[in-house]
């Protein structure tokens, strides 16, 4: 343990990841800050850096984002019929 000043931590990121990560100041853990979205961005890269003031370090957290089906698929109606011809061949549509 230092005997000097407590680490500092600072996150950095690229302007879309912007909002989306926190980190706390003293203690280093980053949290969720904004909502994640598959879709829109797969994967974010965090660096992080410390400094005790006199010395700077830095490490880089990748976060990658899971996908889960937030649109699932919906019918319009309940039940659809068709009628078919007995002598319609196989593979038409």
């Amino acid at each position: 343990v230092d005997s000097g000043p407590p680490l500092s931590y600072t996150l950095h990121m690229d302007g879309s990841g912007q909002g989306m990560f926190g980190i706390h100041h003293y203690g280093g853990g980053v949290s969720l800050t904004g909502s994640l979205d598959y879709e829109e961005r797969t994967w974010y890269t965090l660096t992080i850096r410390t400094s005790d003031s006199k010395h700077q370090s830095e490490a880089y957290l990748t976060v990658l984002v899971d996908d889960v089906n937030d649109n699932a698929p919906v019918f319009t109606h309940d039940s659809y019929q068709v009628t078919v011809s007995e002598q319609l061949p196989a593979g038409s549509s």
